[in-house]
């Protein structure tokens, strides 16, 4: 037995190498087309993959990048977890109350079916440049993702796993561990 679970743990090993040598084989295909276009277009136009790696070296070493990385990281986690919140919160709604699906599907396919671009621009005109532009954008355009992933696998539980929960007086933290997250997942 052993040996047949040494086997078939080499066997991964040799497939996750394979696939990165030919993930690594794409990625330096990539820079030599990049090289190639760089060759033929004027620098002003498109830099070369060695004068690009180097400027970015440079913004590394300096102070305003990572100041810069840490307003953008933050912008990102506050967009992220109020999508995520709203998302979430509602599709785990909708998900059990059919009426409140209905209820909110002009507003998610008002939402899903405006161009990026329009949200962008509104979101200038609206918060100008700045922090709320940022996390507004990210959230209207990320929620009602989130809102239908949740809701259409908060549909799909089984309903006897509801009422097991109802039988042993699940909280609804032990609902939301036990068995919407999992569902989600």
């Amino acid at each position: 037995m052993p040996s047949i679970l040494k086997l078939s743990l080499n066997y991964q090993h040799k497939l996750i190498i394979k696939k990165s040598l030919i993930q690594l084989a794409g990625i330096l295909a990539l820079i030599a087309f990049w090289q190639y276009l760089a060759d033929q277009l004027s620098n002003m136009i498109l830099a070369t993959p060695k004068q690009t790696f180097s400027r970015l070296a440079e913004l590394i070493m300096g102070a305003e990048f990572w100041q810069t990385l840490q307003v953008s990281l933050t912008r990102l986690t506050i967009a992220l977890s109020v999508a995520c919140f709203i998302g979430f919160s509602l599709g785990v709604v909708a998900g059990r109350k059919a009426w409140v699906r209905d209820f909110l599907a002009p507003t998610r396919w008002l939402l899903m079916s405006i161009p990026p671009v329009i949200v962008v621009l509104l979101a200038m005109l609206w918060f100008g440049m700045g922090s709320a532009m940022v996390i507004f954008i990210t959230v209207i355009l990320l929620s009602p993702t989130v809102y239908v992933n949740t809701q259409k696998n908060v549909s799909k539980i089984d309903k006897h796993w509801l009422e097991l929960a109802t039988i042993y007086q699940f909280s609804f933290y032990q609902r939301l561990t036990e068995i919407y997250i999992p569902a989600i997942a």
